[in-house]
């Protein structure tokens, strides 16, 4: 199986954001890439059940659609331990972490087959309220996803299986993972384990004793994090990032203790260091050893949870105006804390401006996205007073998609050249039954109110036939732009011709 960055950016033309890499401890046990089902079997009532292979614009892959009688039928990928006749088990041992992805409109039943040191038992995890949790009868652990699970969106959960277990059968320890079943019809993608160890972090230097490195879940990001305990910015973390060409670096930090990171790049003079500490964002400089300062801000050590974007080659420019940037070779912290998502990025972020209006407080940010699984362009401004422009390159290509996240009003603006001129189609979030043409050259369509629901939505439009619907002797030379007015989430903008209609 192929990992679960999409397929289909790879053979599309990428106009969007970030390629996000799997994890390099990770075993892919579905990400239906292969256009396949192998390995799924259906049981319970199966009558008029399925298990399909299908493509899911929303998510813009393959994904694994289930059907059948709600949860009377199931369907397993995987399978216990015990018996001769039950084979497929996974028997992994080392990678306790189990990731996935599920868009589901009815109730569901997710039983997960584990091997602890008394046998063969089930963490289960359903569509109640988190609150849910306990041991329940036949040596089972239960957890509640959240009502939120079955609202016919993409959610991606990932799980920490031992401490799911012991939290509650701490006398019984885990073993292994087995497999992944599931009772209720729906969409599943990306099954994946992960190992939770701390591989690519080390204590490298200064003070070490009783150092710790610890990978714990975090209840407000939702996730596994990595929690550095050392004795204060006189113990040295080093994480292994290879190294990367990409010349934009973020990474996520809780701290409220000082700290001090220290990025070694490669560059044509030679290696420098680009150091960022929790110091005024006023403190910024050169200093002695081919080092350049930078500080995040004071409240940086606030004990909340941030995220930092930096370009480095932009930070090395500042004070070496003549040099450029080759890779960077890692990235290493002194102080205690906690540690998220340390990404080496692609600088696609840089065709995002904010390009008019009141630009006063607006930032354009790339973030992990939870929900999505992946790098999104976060953009935050002031309402429909801010006007974000993405350069699409004068392209030929006239269908156009894209996702985004919305909860307030938003306006598109496409720029195209016709044989008759440039127009804009606009698109925004009243109803589909708004459209229409309007003076200035304009075309605008609603896309509907639910388009600012606060959840993802993919959309793709053919422009050509959005254009010809009110000028039909028109055709579309080019496509020049796009640019939105509103604040939210947008991700994987695409121009094309292999969309279906």
């Amino acid at each position: 199986m192929e990992t679960f960055n999409k397929k289909l950016k790879a053979i599309l033309l990428l106009i969007g954001i970030v390629a996000l890499t799997i994890p390099t401890f990770a075993t892919i046990y579905e990400d239906a890439e292969d256009n396949a089902t192998t390995g799924w079997i259906s049981y319970g009532n199966t009558t008029n059940s399925s298990i399909e292979n299908v493509e899911d614009m929303q998510r813009g892959s393959r994904v694994i659609k289930l059907t059948g009688n709600g949860k009377e039928t199931g369907y397993r990928l995987g399978n216990r331990v015990g018996r001769a006749s039950y084979v497929g088990a996974w028997h992994n041992k080392t990678e306790k972490i189990l990731k996935w992805s599920m868009k589901y409109e009815e109730p569901f039943r997710i039983y997960i087959p584990i091997t602890t040191e008394h046998g063969n038992r089930f963490l289960v995890y359903t569509n109640q309220s988190e609150s849910k949790k306990g041991k329940i009868r036949g040596g089972k652990v239960r957890y509640g996803l959240g009502t939120d699970s079955t609202g016919g969106a993409w959610h991606t959960f990932k799980r920490d299986l031992e401490a799911d277990w012991n939290a509650f059968m701490p006398s019984d320890p885990f073993v292994a993972v087995n497999g992944f079943f599931i009772k209720g019809s729906g969409y599943i993608d990306d099954i994946m384990s992960l190992d939770g160890n701390v591989s690519n972090w080390r204590i490298c230097g200064g003070d070490t004793n009783g150092s710790t490195i610890e990978n714990i879940f975090d209840l407000e990001i939702g996730d596994i994090v990595t929690q550095l305990t050392g004795n204060g910015v006189a113990t040295l973390f080093c994480y292994n990032l290879g190294n990367r060409r990409e010349k934009i670096l973020q990474w996520t930090m809780k701290y409220n203790e000082p700290f001090r990171i220290l990025i070694p790049i490669r560059t044509e003079n030679g290696n420098r260091y680009l150091i960022y500490n929790n110091q005024s964002v006023d403190t910024q400089g050169k200093i002695r050893g081919g080092k350049i300062y930078y500080g995040l801000g004071e409240d940086s050590i606030d004990g909340t949870w941030h995220t930092f974007t930096r370009d480095l080659e932009a930070d090395l420019k500042a004070y070496e105006p003549n040099n450029s940037f080759s890779s960077v070779n890692g990235f290493t912290i002194r102080g205690s804390g906690y540690m998220y998502n340390i990404l080496s990025l692609d600088d696609n972020i840089l065709n995002w401006t904010i390009c008019g209006g009141d630009t006063n407080g607006s930032t354009i940010e790339n973030i992990f996205d939870l929900e999505r699984g992946s790098i999104v362009t976060q953009l935050i401004g002031n309402g429909m007073a801010t006007l974000f422009c993405y350069n699409l390159g004068n392209k030929v290509e006239k269908k156009l998609q894209w996702s985004m996240k919305y909860d307030e009003d938003f306006k598109i603006y496409v720029l195209i050249l016709t044989e008759q001129g440039y127009r804009y189609l606009v698109y925004d979030n009243e109803s589909t039954d708004k459209r229409g043409k309007i003076r200035g050259g304009k075309i605008y369509y609603g896309l509907g109110e639910d388009s600012i629901d606060g959840t993802w939505h993919t959309f793709t439009r053919d422009l050509e036939a959005d254009l010809n619907a009110f000028e039909f002797n028109n055709s579309i030379i080019s496509v020049n732009k796009f640019s939105i007015r509103g604040s939210g989430r947008v991700d994987d903008i695409f121009l094309g011709s292999l969309f279906p209609f």
